[in-house]
């Protein structure tokens, strides 16, 4: 009886993994050095596009893989991103018609981001999908665009180093 009631009651696998991992990838989309060397704008739409951004890098060391090893926990990590963004949206305001709305806007900015990401086989690839995305056809200069795709590109290597059950973990 205590065994069903845990189960009952208690969140599903991996869900309190996601949301630890969505605390450490915002804080990563938060560093400082996103915003004052790499330009990243610094306003509701630059930090809504880095932390996607960050949440496709560790998607993309997801799908390296076996999916149905990682398939429920990406499900969880995109759902908790969502209730973060509907959370966000409530708090700045938005009546619950209007939060809908802009939920639905965000999931296509989402998913079209990562597919944009995901087809950006080369530097020069990803340096267009950057500018047209993250820095919303306002490209920074030349510089700061080349130190972003250098830090995405290392933070690629970095995540292909770790375990996946250090990702789980939140420990990356």
């Amino acid at each position: 009886m205590r065994n069903l009631l845990s189960r009952l009651f208690s969140p599903p696998p991996y869900q309190q993994q996601a949301h630890l991992v969505y605390v450490r990838l915002v804080e990563q989309a938060r560093a400082p050095f996103l915003y004052s060397e790499c330009c990243v704008p610094d306003t509701l739409d630059g930090r809504f596009d880095a932390v996607i951004l960050h949440v496709w890098l560790l998607l993309r060391r997801l799908r390296m893989e076996p999916r149905e090893n990682t398939a429920q926990f990406q499900q969880f990590l995109q759902e908790t991103f969502f209730a973060d963004m509907d959370r966000s949206i409530r708090e700045m305001g938005s009546t619950d018609t209007g939060v809908g709305k802009r939920i639905k806007a965000m999931a296509q900015a989402f998913f079209g981001r990562i597919s944009a990401y995901d087809e950006a086989a080369d530097d020069e690839a990803l340096r267009r999908v950057l500018v047209r995305n993250l820095y919303r056809e306002k490209a920074p200069d030349d510089a700061a665009l080349t130190q972003l795709i250098t830090y995405i590109r290392s933070q690629q290597q970095r995540l292909e180093q770790c375990l996946l059950a250090d990702i789980l973990a939140a420990k990356f």
